[in-house]
Protein backbone atom coordinates (compact mmCIF):
# COMPACT_ATOMS: atom_id res chain seq x y z
CA UNK A 1 0.00 0.00 0.00
CA UNK A 2 1.35 3.22 -0.76
CA UNK A 3 2.24 6.15 1.73
CA UNK A 4 -1.01 8.50 1.87
CA UNK A 5 0.61 11.98 3.21
CA UNK A 6 -1.64 14.22 4.96
CA UNK A 7 -1.06 17.51 7.54
CA UNK A 8 -2.31 16.45 10.61
CA UNK A 9 -5.48 18.06 12.50
CA UNK A 10 -7.35 17.71 15.16
CA UNK A 11 -10.70 17.33 13.71
CA UNK A 12 -9.79 14.46 10.94
CA UNK A 13 -7.27 13.08 13.21
CA UNK A 14 -8.91 13.17 16.44
CA UNK A 15 -9.34 9.51 17.09
CA UNK A 16 -6.11 8.71 15.76
CA UNK A 17 -3.85 6.26 18.26
CA UNK A 18 -0.56 5.10 16.74
CA UNK A 19 1.12 1.34 17.47
CA UNK A 20 3.98 1.54 19.70
CA UNK A 21 6.03 -1.54 17.36
CA UNK A 22 9.77 -2.70 17.24
CA UNK A 23 9.10 -4.68 13.87
CA UNK A 24 9.25 -1.57 11.73
CA UNK A 25 7.17 -3.06 8.82
CA UNK A 26 7.17 0.05 6.58
CA UNK A 27 10.94 -0.26 6.07
CA UNK A 28 11.11 -4.18 5.31
CA UNK A 29 11.94 -3.59 1.74
CA UNK A 30 14.62 -0.69 2.30
CA UNK A 31 17.62 -1.07 1.59
CA UNK A 32 18.87 2.39 2.20
CA UNK A 33 17.99 4.59 5.19
CA UNK A 34 19.09 8.16 5.43
CA UNK A 35 20.88 9.12 8.18
CA UNK A 36 22.03 12.60 9.69
CA UNK A 37 25.90 13.11 10.95
CA UNK A 38 24.87 12.90 13.55
CA UNK A 39 24.48 9.25 13.79
CA UNK A 40 27.47 7.83 11.76
CA UNK A 41 28.91 7.02 14.65
CA UNK A 42 25.58 4.43 16.29
CA UNK A 43 25.34 3.47 12.58
CA UNK A 44 28.62 2.23 12.16
CA UNK A 45 28.27 -0.20 14.32
CA UNK A 46 25.94 -2.30 12.21
CA UNK A 47 26.37 -1.27 8.84
CA UNK A 48 28.30 0.91 5.91
CA UNK A 49 27.27 4.80 5.73
CA UNK A 50 27.84 5.61 2.43
CA UNK A 51 26.88 8.30 0.30
CA UNK A 52 24.61 8.05 -2.69
CA UNK A 53 23.50 10.61 -5.46
CA UNK A 54 19.73 11.72 -5.62
CA UNK A 55 18.60 11.12 -9.24
CA UNK A 56 16.64 14.24 -9.13
CA UNK A 57 18.49 16.94 -7.74
CA UNK A 58 22.72 15.38 -8.34
CA UNK A 59 23.06 15.92 -4.55
CA UNK A 60 24.93 13.42 -2.76
CA UNK A 61 23.04 11.91 0.46
CA UNK A 62 24.37 9.97 3.64
CA UNK A 63 22.77 6.42 3.91
CA UNK A 64 23.01 3.77 6.09
CA UNK A 65 23.15 0.41 3.87
CA UNK A 66 21.12 -2.13 5.36
CA UNK A 67 20.84 -4.84 2.34
CA UNK A 68 23.12 -5.73 -0.50
CA UNK A 69 20.36 -5.09 -2.81
CA UNK A 70 17.28 -2.83 -3.58
CA UNK A 71 13.87 -4.18 -1.31
CA UNK A 72 15.98 -6.58 1.00
CA UNK A 73 16.14 -4.98 4.63
CA UNK A 74 18.58 -7.70 6.58
CA UNK A 75 18.18 -6.21 9.93
CA UNK A 76 14.18 -6.15 9.52
CA UNK A 77 12.37 -9.12 11.77
CA UNK A 78 9.12 -9.28 12.77
CA UNK A 79 9.60 -9.00 16.22
CA UNK A 80 12.70 -6.93 16.24
CA UNK A 81 15.18 -4.67 14.90
CA UNK A 82 18.19 -7.16 14.42
CA UNK A 83 20.72 -4.20 14.59
CA UNK A 84 21.73 -2.38 17.87
CA UNK A 85 20.56 1.29 16.35
CA UNK A 86 17.30 2.45 14.16
CA UNK A 87 18.01 5.07 12.39
CA UNK A 88 16.05 8.38 13.42
CA UNK A 89 14.52 8.39 9.75
CA UNK A 90 13.16 5.09 10.30
CA UNK A 91 11.63 6.09 14.08
CA UNK A 92 10.28 8.78 12.71
CA UNK A 93 7.45 7.00 10.81
CA UNK A 94 4.35 7.57 10.74
CA UNK A 95 5.33 11.31 11.29
CA UNK A 96 6.85 13.56 8.91
CA UNK A 97 8.03 17.70 8.58
CA UNK A 98 6.68 18.76 4.76
CA UNK A 99 7.30 21.15 2.95
CA UNK A 100 10.69 23.62 1.83
CA UNK A 101 13.19 22.54 5.04
CA UNK A 102 14.52 25.84 4.40
CA UNK A 103 11.65 27.72 5.91
CA UNK A 104 9.46 27.88 8.52
CA UNK A 105 6.44 26.84 6.78
CA UNK A 106 6.56 23.14 7.91
CA UNK A 107 3.89 21.14 8.59
CA UNK A 108 3.39 17.93 10.68
CA UNK A 109 2.30 15.17 8.25
CA UNK A 110 0.62 11.35 8.88
CA UNK A 111 0.90 8.66 6.74
CA UNK A 112 -2.84 7.68 6.64
CA UNK A 113 -1.95 4.44 5.22
CA UNK A 114 0.10 3.58 8.10
CA UNK A 115 -0.62 0.28 9.52
CA UNK A 116 0.76 1.60 12.42
CA UNK A 117 -2.78 4.30 12.53
CA UNK A 118 -6.05 3.00 14.30
CA UNK A 119 -8.89 4.22 16.90
CA UNK A 120 -8.37 1.50 19.20
CA UNK A 121 -4.95 0.88 20.20
CA UNK A 122 -1.70 3.18 21.07
CA UNK A 123 -0.48 6.76 21.71
CA UNK A 124 -3.49 9.31 20.78
CA UNK A 125 -2.35 12.53 19.26
CA UNK A 126 -5.30 14.98 20.79
CA UNK A 127 -7.25 15.65 23.67
CA UNK A 128 -10.88 15.85 24.34
CA UNK A 129 -10.26 19.18 24.07
CA UNK A 130 -8.47 19.66 20.96
CA UNK A 131 -4.86 20.31 22.23
CA UNK A 132 -1.87 17.83 21.21
CA UNK A 133 -1.09 15.21 23.55
CA UNK A 134 2.05 14.65 25.32
CA UNK A 135 3.30 12.18 22.89
CA UNK A 136 2.17 14.40 19.58
CA UNK A 137 4.52 16.91 20.99
CA UNK A 138 7.08 14.69 21.75
CA UNK A 139 7.02 13.95 18.26
CA UNK A 140 7.17 17.12 16.72
CA UNK A 141 10.24 18.03 19.18
CA UNK A 142 12.03 14.74 17.33
CA UNK A 143 11.04 15.29 13.88
CA UNK A 144 12.27 19.71 14.51
CA UNK A 145 15.92 18.31 15.63
CA UNK A 146 15.74 15.72 12.99
CA UNK A 147 15.30 18.56 10.66
CA UNK A 148 18.20 20.94 12.24
CA UNK A 149 20.35 17.60 11.71
CA UNK A 150 19.71 17.42 8.18
CA UNK A 151 20.94 21.05 7.70
CA UNK A 152 23.89 20.20 9.48
CA UNK A 153 24.54 17.35 7.71
CA UNK A 154 23.92 18.87 4.35
CA UNK A 155 26.90 21.45 5.31
CA UNK A 156 28.94 18.30 6.40
CA UNK A 157 28.38 16.66 2.69
CA UNK A 158 29.61 20.70 1.04
CA UNK A 159 32.46 20.38 2.88
CA UNK A 160 33.39 16.88 1.43
CA UNK A 161 32.27 17.83 -2.27
CA UNK A 162 33.96 21.11 -1.84
CA UNK A 163 37.68 19.22 -1.13
CA UNK A 164 37.01 16.65 -3.31
CA UNK A 165 36.55 14.17 -1.08
CA UNK A 166 34.02 12.23 -2.06
CA UNK A 167 34.59 9.16 -4.64
CA UNK A 168 32.64 6.60 -6.28
CA UNK A 169 33.31 2.93 -4.82
CA UNK A 170 32.60 -0.42 -6.60
CA UNK A 171 32.71 -3.20 -4.26
CA UNK A 172 32.84 -7.13 -4.81
CA UNK A 173 31.87 -8.82 -2.11
CA UNK A 174 31.93 -12.74 -1.63
CA UNK A 175 29.82 -14.65 1.00
CA UNK A 176 30.16 -17.69 2.99
CA UNK A 177 27.69 -19.59 0.85
CA UNK A 178 30.09 -19.15 -1.82
CA UNK A 179 27.64 -16.29 -4.13
CA UNK A 180 28.93 -12.72 -4.39
CA UNK A 181 27.07 -9.31 -5.01
CA UNK A 182 28.87 -6.39 -6.64
CA UNK A 183 27.97 -2.95 -5.13
CA UNK A 184 27.79 -0.33 -7.50
CA UNK A 185 26.53 3.18 -7.00
CA UNK A 186 27.55 4.47 -3.72
CA UNK A 187 30.65 6.94 -2.90
CA UNK A 188 33.01 6.79 -0.08
CA UNK A 189 35.25 9.18 1.77
CA UNK A 190 38.54 9.27 -0.32
CA UNK A 191 41.01 8.52 2.14
CA UNK A 192 43.99 9.27 0.12
CA UNK A 193 42.73 12.86 -0.45
CA UNK A 194 42.04 13.09 2.96
CA UNK A 195 45.80 12.56 4.23
CA UNK A 196 46.64 14.85 1.37
CA UNK A 197 44.85 17.99 2.79
CA UNK A 198 46.42 20.85 3.54
CA UNK A 199 47.61 21.45 7.43
CA UNK A 200 44.79 24.31 6.91
CA UNK A 201 41.98 22.47 5.93
CA UNK A 202 42.83 19.73 8.34
CA UNK A 203 42.74 22.71 11.14
CA UNK A 204 38.84 23.61 9.95
CA UNK A 205 37.76 20.19 9.60
CA UNK A 206 38.91 20.24 13.04
CA UNK A 207 37.33 23.14 14.31
CA UNK A 208 33.80 22.06 12.72
CA UNK A 209 33.80 19.12 14.18
CA UNK A 210 34.09 16.84 11.27
CA UNK A 211 36.66 14.60 11.92
CA UNK A 212 34.86 12.16 14.07
CA UNK A 213 31.92 11.55 11.39
CA UNK A 214 34.65 11.25 8.37
CA UNK A 215 36.59 8.42 10.58
CA UNK A 216 33.15 6.78 11.52
CA UNK A 217 32.38 6.64 8.01
CA UNK A 218 35.53 5.52 7.23
CA UNK A 219 35.65 2.30 9.61
CA UNK A 220 31.81 1.49 9.21
CA UNK A 221 32.71 -0.03 5.67
CA UNK A 222 34.41 -2.90 7.76
CA UNK A 223 30.42 -3.83 8.23
CA UNK A 224 29.56 -5.29 4.94
CA UNK A 225 31.08 -8.35 6.30
CA UNK A 226 28.38 -8.05 8.83
CA UNK A 227 25.56 -7.33 5.86
CA UNK A 228 27.38 -10.72 4.28
CA UNK A 229 26.69 -12.63 7.19
CA UNK A 230 22.82 -11.62 8.02
CA UNK A 231 22.21 -12.33 4.36
CA UNK A 232 23.58 -15.60 4.35
CA UNK A 233 21.75 -16.69 7.85
CA UNK A 234 18.57 -14.79 6.11
CA UNK A 235 19.01 -17.73 3.08
CA UNK A 236 19.37 -20.36 5.37
CA UNK A 237 15.78 -19.35 7.24
CA UNK A 238 14.12 -19.16 3.87
CA UNK A 239 15.66 -22.34 2.35
CA UNK A 240 14.32 -24.18 5.96
CA UNK A 241 10.85 -22.32 5.10
CA UNK A 242 10.98 -24.20 1.74
CA UNK A 243 12.10 -27.45 2.62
Amino acid sequence: MSAKIAPLNNIAHKDIKVKNTLSFDHAKSQHLSLVVVHEFAKVAIDCPVVFVKDPESGQFRSVAMLGLEPNENLFYSRSKWKGTYIPANLRAYPFALAGDENSDQLALCIDENSKLINKKDGEALFNEDGSETEFLNSRKNFLSQLVEQNQTTKQFIKFLTDNELLAPQSLSLKLEDGSGHDLNGIYVINEKKLNELSDDVYLDIRKRGYMAPIYSQLSSMNQLQNLGQLKVAAKKIADKKKA
